[in-house]
């Protein structure tokens, strides 16, 4: 199997059967002849207004991941759901990161573990993801054909301390689907993508939200394909569409041979 994967760049609405059907074209544009890997932004299910929209959804997460894996199924593509919401515990919901391989079987999952809590300079102003968000409580690295896969979502991007953890369990590829503000992203976003690839020798996926979207948000878009001697192999600034890369492990091999950070790292115990 090739090491083909893509990120989604999208702007979506509040209506999850509407981001269905894009994603849906979006794949069936790409006109596929082996399994590839199909990176989604967070919140590519919906985009929603408030918690009780996001609730809603949880409770009807079986539907949509039933859903997602028929696209799975159809188009022959592994799909890494960016972020959905599921229902946590304590009532709230788990802002959920899966895997999807092309039988549309469940890999594995990730529920995001930093919640963006913060206050912004832009239309929102103030964030408080965790009113509705629980936050999750364990990482994970899958083996996939493309590679070993770590998980993230946005936010956990300012934390490098997952994403040395997440190398020390073997990942080689990143994913980080976000929605990011405009304001933050201007500031930090690709510094902040190109850091953590370099510290990990990992290749780096971002697919991200962009523009104004129905519930006033307005998010930064630049999805990015980072090299993991970080360098861009792709990005998509404003507008929806795909970007790709075929990942060259030869090379994250020869980087990590010629840098062996893992072994010069003093403190690697006690991340794992």
């Amino acid at each position: 199997m090739s090491k083909l994967v893509f990120a989604l760049q999208m702007n979506a609405t509040c209506n999850a059967q509407e981001n269905i059907d894009f994603i849906d074209e979006q794949i069936s544009a790409l006109n596929l002849q082996e399994p590839a890997l199909i990176c989604l932004p967070e919140a590519c299910l919906a985009f929603c207004r408030n918690v009780a929209e996001n609730q809603k959804l949880a409770t009807e997460h079986e539907m949509w991941l039933k859903t997602f894996g028929e696209l799975c199924q159809r188009h022959n593509v592994w799909l890494a759901i960016g972020s959905m919401p599921v229902p946590a515990p304590d009532g709230r919901y788990y802002a959920a990161s899966i895997l999807l391989n092309n039988d549309g079987q469940i890999v594995g999952d990730y529920h995001k573990l930093h919640l963006f809590d913060v206050t912004v300079a832009d239309g929102t102003g103030n964030y408080h993801e965790s009113k509705g968000t629980a936050p999750g409580q364990h990482i994970q690295v899958l083996k996939t054909p493309f590679g070993k896969i770590g998980l993230s979502i946005c936010y956990d991007m300012r934390f490098p301390s997952l994403f040395q953890q997440l190398r020390a369990l073997g990942a080689e590829i990143i994913l980080v689907p976000s929605a990011f503000t405009t304001v933050t992203g201007e500031a930090h976003w690709h510094v902040l993508l190109r850091s953590r690839a370099i510290e990990t020798q990992c290749y780096v996926i971002a697919a991200a939200q962009v523009g104004l979207h129905e519930n006033g948000r307005q998010t930064y878009g630049h999805s990015l394909i980072i090299s993991p001697w970080g360098n861009v192999v792709s990005e998509l600034g404003s507008g929806v569409g795909m970007i790709q890369a075929e990942l060259d492990f030869d090379k994250l091999q020869e980087i990590r041979q010629a840098m062996p950070l893992v072994n010069h790292n003093r403190f690697l115990e006690q991340l794992v």
